[in-house]
């Protein structure tokens, strides 16, 4: 059964890919399942201030980090600068990868996040891919002419829609680095 935390990420992917209408291809665990494959997963990483003035003040309301797609807030901790968990007081817009306090938080500055944030791009690419796999044997058959008789087969347009959605995504995706390390170099 599906983390509860994830019930909106799982809605929204199912909106993205097409998965929504009648009886859904995927189970909200094989979503999951696909989504943590594709996890970033962030412990203690300082939150940005965006800091905005108030008459002659800097208040330190809202935060942001660069990932965005968080999992629940009860999957999530923000911590102030003594490493305390905040206990509420914000407004999370974890798809957005942003919080805002309703208090200044510059005692409490800097915020730092533990969480789980995805990759959709990937996660759509790789649930794609997999309804395209069951779809190779889909064929629509037509008639080219009724006084040659010839028929010809081709995939079935719901496979070409379901590609064209892939190559989409795959666009999406977020890349992955490695650092390329020469060892062979010296300095």
């Amino acid at each position: 059964m599906a983390r509860a935390t994830m019930a909106a990420l799982i809605t929204e992917m199912r909106v993205r890919i097409d998965d929504q209408a009648g009886t859904p291809h995927f189970t909200d665990d094989k979503i999951q399942t696909a989504y943590d494959a594709n996890v970033y997963i962030a412990r203690q990483e300082q939150l940005v201030a965006c800091p905005q003035r108030a008459g002659a003040v800097l208040q330190y309301k809202e935060f942001i980090h660069k990932r965005k797609w968080w999992e629940g807030s009860t999957a999530l901790a923000l911590f102030d600068k003594d490493f305390n968990v905040s206990g509420g007081g914000f407004t999370e817009y974890a798809f957005e990868g942003r919080w805002v306090f309703a208090a200044d938080q510059v005692n409490a500055y800097p915020i730092s996040i533990t969480g789980r944030a995805y990759d959709l791009g990937a996660t759509a690419c790789q649930l794609l891919t997999e309804w395209l796999a069951t779809l190779k044997e889909e064929y629509s058959f037509a008639t080219s002419g009724v006084a040659t008789g010839r028929e010809r087969a081709a995939l079935s347009q719901k496979f070409g829609q379901v590609k064209a959605l892939l190559a989409a995504y795959q666009a999406k995706a977020k890349p992955i680095s490695v650092p390329n390390v020469r060892w062979d170099l010296e300095d």
